[in-house]
């Protein structure tokens, strides 16, 4: 997610094939001198609200079907589904975090991208989401050894190479500010998922027809992005280039560890709750973790939709970005606040209203979980502008340290206390997260102040 710039000879920190092998630059709104918003600071919540209203409402939409599954699978089905799915999820390792965020900053800055680097990182993030997938079967056998788990886990698993193909075209998109096509995307798939899984618990399939619902509208969502992204953006290929999967491990590993650390930090309560307390405590927390999901998706879309205007930004002028960063920060601080202290105070109520007396201690979970969504608000704005400094080999060492803190804390809380002990494990490393980049962008305003 950064891009500073068309690559050229004489940019040394690039290592794109000599210019005479590029094809020829586009013009128009495609070029880059004519792609810089005029006022990035509106671009920017014009890209977020078209994502994040579509991933709110999905989220919302979502989190009103998961009392409709809650209530017809019962605790014990409901916890199944929900730690498969928590475990994909988890292993999708390069979904968002790696490869794409390269992608999206590539492309916004430099329309040949899309034929250069593109098809390498797609094939590159078809392994590993293949090989993710037998991580996935590994651990859920693991976990719990029997032949239904086996496959139940399989089946859950085939989510995983869709899922990361999906978020490459998602990629982008974004890249070429086309919000559009991936808000309208992320109601599709929620669509898809709950007529899906409707039909399923019609038929009696129980958890294994959900997980199957899950895994089917993810094919079906990937086809027609797929198909949108070839007449409107271009045609994608899958394809190895040796010099491309170079430059993308260079680049992107940072970004693909970090990432990768960052879906363990924040997914791995579940993965620890069900080792150490069962799928029935996996029930109980996840139906507090979909609310703050709801919370921390529209959090989130900031860091999506500053990472092309903070690219553009930061290739002319990296004390404007550094200081639209600090505002952006500071309002979204200010929204997720208010947000979170709203959920608190209404969070008991709501859960024994929706999903019963047996959920009725998820509202305590709850409360406790919000906590950690302004930290991921700011958290995820700050990412994307270590990103566009191409700093983003230091997002390596965070998300590692809150990937291993998370793991100990989920560990010695949740043996002890639980869900309980899983929620404070998450509020906590969130701090650290958040803490710690703020941080590192500050000391990256000071190297630059002092290089002036």
């Amino acid at each position: 997610m950064h891009a500073p710039g068309v690559a050229r000879p004489d940019n040394g920190r690039y290592s794109y094939p000599p210019e005479s092998h590029h094809p020829p630059l586009q013009t128009g709104w495609m070029a880059t001198s004519d792609r810089i918003p005029a006022r990035p600071g509106m671009t920017l919540w014009r890209n977020a609200a078209q994502l994040g209203t579509a991933k709110v409402l999905s989220s919302v939409l979502g989190l009103l079907w998961t009392v409709v599954l809650a209530r017809s699978l019962g605790l014990s089905e409901f916890g199944e589904y929900t730690y498969l799915v928590a475990l994909t999820v988890l292993l999708s390792l390069f979904a968002e975090g790696g490869f794409a965020n390269i992608v999206i900053r590539d492309v916004a800055s430099d329309p040949g991208a899309l034929d250069r680097t593109v098809p390498t990182a797609m094939a590159l993030t078809l392994a590993l989401n293949l090989a993710a997938c037998l991580a996935a079967i590994g651990i859920a056998v693991l976990d719990q050894p029997t032949t239904g788990r086996f496959w139940s886990a399989t089946l859950a698993a085939a989510y995983i190479p869709a899922n990361g193909l999906f978020n490459m075209i998602s990629a982008v998109f974004r890249g070429h500010n086309r919000f559009d096509y991936d808000s309208t995307f992320n109601l599709i798939y929620f669509l898809l998922f709950a007529v899906l899984s409707g039909v399923a618990l019609l038929l009696g399939w129980g958890a294994v027809g959900v997980i199957g619902a899950h895994v089917v509208r993810m094919y079906l969502v990937l086809a027609a992005s797929a198909a949108v992204c070839m007449m409107r953006v271009g045609r994608l290929r899958i394809a190895f280039v040796p010099e491309r999967a170079r430059y993308l491990f260079k680049e992107g590993l940072p970004l693909v560890l970090s990432g990768a650390a960052a879906q363990v930090y924040v997914r791995i309560d579940i993965v620890v709750l069900s080792f150490v307390a069962g799928t029935n405590a996996v029930a109980l927390y996840s139906v507090a973790a979909r609310f703050t999901d709801a919370l921390t998706t529209a959090a989130n879309v900031l860091g999506f939709a500053s990472l092309p205007v903070l690219a553009e930004m930061w290739r002319d002028d990296p004390r404007r970005a550094h200081q639209f960063t600090q505002a952006t920060v500071g309002r979204a601080l200010l929204l997720t606040l208010l947000a979170a202290a709203g959920g608190a105070i209404i969070a008991r109520p709501l859960i024994r209203h929706l999903y019963g007396l047996p959920f009725g201690v998820s509202g305590q979970i709850l409360q406790i979980l919000l906590a950690a969504v302004p930290l991921s608000a700011a958290s995820q704005i700050l990412s994307a502008l270590v990103i566009a400094s191409s700093r983003q080999r230091a997002l390596v060492w965070i998300f590692g340290g809150a990937a291993v803190l998370s793991t100990f804390l989920n560990f010695l809380l949740a043996a002890r206390w639980q869900y309980f002990g899983s929620a404070a494990s998450n509020v906590a490393t969130a701090t650290f997260v958040a803490v710690t980049l703020w941080w590192l962008v500050q000391r990256l305003e000071k190297e630059r102040i002092a290089r002036a």
